[in-house]
């Protein structure tokens, strides 16, 4: 009897499927027997096996996990939507994924597949954000290994980092905004660390510097036009009444008034102009393009750029 046993589990795929590939492998052949319940039973065990996988796991294997499962919505789901959306799943992982005429052979789903892949393709292609000092880890996008320069198109995808120490952590991202990487094998390996302190290391504060021009310019240039308003014109508004009916006025009181225009005009223009001042250099430095970076910590500032 145990014999038998032992020879049922040699012969059943999901019995030596040990990786996410091996699952996504027997999801497949499970389709094609028509057994669509082990076939989503083993696409569970392949998602969650693969933020735990030791080694990269390409995007042909990522992208056939919500693949399969759009295929098995066409065939005993929401194949009007939710098809769709496994489907657009599997592009982003990799946009020249193909059609699998094996599983399903009629022609209307693949042309809506094609249309998928346009929308897709115009999408938006964020920057990966790799920094060009990550020197010691490796750092891989649905199992591709990335450099500082590439893109990725816009949507869920797998982040997978080889850290210093020889581990590889993996997370799902949502690119739009690049994770900090370093951050994923531990917050002491971040790339750009958030404000920190203790009691031996001086914080740091790091951010864009020319959007951080920009705002400070902008709320400068708010600031002088609230002085301007709120107060040198109100002492304007004296002067002028003074002048018109000097008995009604001191001479310590004409000086005060006087000292107190001075001194909020010389407010005004330093907002102001240092508003505008900020708010240009700001402007070009985002024209110049580059990546500049700002930060401070309780030694001193720094700004640093990269073309």
């Amino acid at each position: 009897m145990m014999c038998w046993i032992l020879m049922a589990l040699w012969a059943s795929p999901s019995a030596w499927a040990t990786t996410v590939a091996d699952k996504v492998d027997s999801a497949r052949e499970a389709i094609l027997d028509a057994d669509f319940e082990r076939a989503h039973d083993l696409l569970d065990d392949a998602e969650r096996l693969t933020p735990e996988s030791l080694e990269p796991v390409l995007r042909g294997t990522l992208s056939r996990i919500p693949y399969y499962r759009g295929i098995l919505e066409y065939y005993v789901g929401d194949r009007e939507v939710q098809a769709l959306e496994y489907f657009k799943a599997a592009l982003v992982h990799d946009e020249e994924f193909r059609w699998d005429v094996e599983l399903v052979t009629e022609e209307e789903p693949q042309d809506l597949f094609e249309l998928l892949r346009n929308e897709i393709g115009s999408r938006p292609r964020p920057s990966a954000g790799v920094p060009v000092a990550a020197i010691t880890e490796k750092i891989y996008i649905d199992g591709t290994l990335m450099n500082s320069y590439d893109d990725v198109v816009e949507g869920r995808h797998l982040v997978q980092v080889l850290c210093a120490d020889g581990d590889l952590k993996n997370r799902w991202i949502d690119f739009g905004d690049a994770p900090d990487y370093g951050c994923i094998c531990s917050l002491s390996e971040c790339f750009r660390p958030s404000f920190q302190a203790n009691d031996t290391e001086d914080g740091v504060s790091t951010g864009s510097l020319d959007l951080l021009l920009l705002g400070v310019g902008g709320l400068s240039i708010l600031g002088g036009s609230v002085v301007n308003f709120a107060m040198l014109n109100p002492v304007w508004e004296e002067i002028q009444v003074a002048s018109s009916q000097p008995h009604t006025i001191t001479q310590n009181e004409a000086d005060d008034l006087e000292l107190q225009f001075k001194r909020r005009r010389m407010l005004t223009l330093g907002l102001m102009g240092g508003g505008i001042l900020l708010g240009g250099t700001g402007t070009a430095m985002k024209f110049m393009g580059g990546e500049w970076e700002a930060g401070f910590s309780g030694s001193g500032a720094w700004i640093g750029g990269q073309f």
